[in-house]
């Protein structure tokens, strides 16, 4: 099956006659994010329409009228996420392109965390749905994470071809990243109920970017760890 452009569908009966193009879109809106949150905790299969209009507070004929189906649904709600996504590999890209290698890729792999934590739907759908079998999740990989993927190679690659970072696999070093960008984030409570706590701050977001930077550049780098000093090297926060 492959998946072409959402046809515009003809009027129904069940839209809302007096209902203005704002709140077309605004609902329309809320159902996407909706969906990225039953998709992300369910996955396809198992997400139902019903779950998703409770939780927009409407009915699932409302969703049909909108999207048409559960496949469509998945795949515009894929679409914005994704598209998020590339918006921010772009702009990391843009501000490290006239950097080193080596801060553009710490620049890409703090933005990648910031992204993943205001974005936790994006690893979960990463983990599940990108890894599935069939026509979704060949869709997937083949329209969004691909491309997505192969810019922030391009800034791995400068970094490797200036001598700053280790030339291993390029997938090797992109998952470590991206498991250290979202494992984390996703298990926060696991945590908190292994470890009896948890960083509660406003500023724990930007600490763990930190932290991602130091464990993926101590373990990347050709550049020495520690300064002469014999003190820890910290890399600053980006993004």
């Amino acid at each position: 099956m492959i998946y072409q452009p959402t046809a515009k569908r003809p009027a129904s009966p069940l839209a809302p006659v007096t209902a203005s193009s704002a709140d077309f879109q605004g609902i329309r809106a809320r159902l996407l994010e909706a969906a990225l949150s039953e998709f992300a905790d369910k996955g396809f299969e198992d997400t139902s329409l019903a779950a998703i209009a409770r939780r927009v507070g409407v009915t699932a004929p409302l969703i049909l009228y909108h999207f048409g189906s559960k496949a469509i649904l998945w795949k515009e709600a894929l679409e914005i996420l994704c598209a998020r996504l590339d918006c921010v590999v772009d702009a990391a890209l843009e501000d490290g392109r006239c950097m080193s290698g080596r801060n553009a890729l710490r620049v890409m792999v703090g933005r990648l965390v910031n992204f993943f934590a205001a974005n936790p739907a994006m690893h979960r759908l990463l983990r599940d749905d990108a890894v599935a079998t069939g026509a979704h999740a060949d869709w997937l990989s083949a329209n969004h994470l691909a491309p997505v993927f192969e810019k922030i190679e391009s800034v791995y690659r400068r970094a490797v071809d200036e001598g700053s970072v280790r030339a291993v696999p390029f997938e090797l070093a992109l998952f470590m990243i991206l498991g250290a960008a979202s494992q984390y984030l996703d298990a926060r409570k696991l945590i908190s109920k292994v470890f009896g706590r948890c960083d509660l701050r406003n500023e724990w977001k930007t600490d763990y970017v930190e932290q991602v930077l130091d464990f993926c550049f101590a373990g990347l780098s050709n550049e020495p760890a520690w300064t002469a000093s014999g003190a820890p090297l910290r890399i600053a926060v980006c993004g």
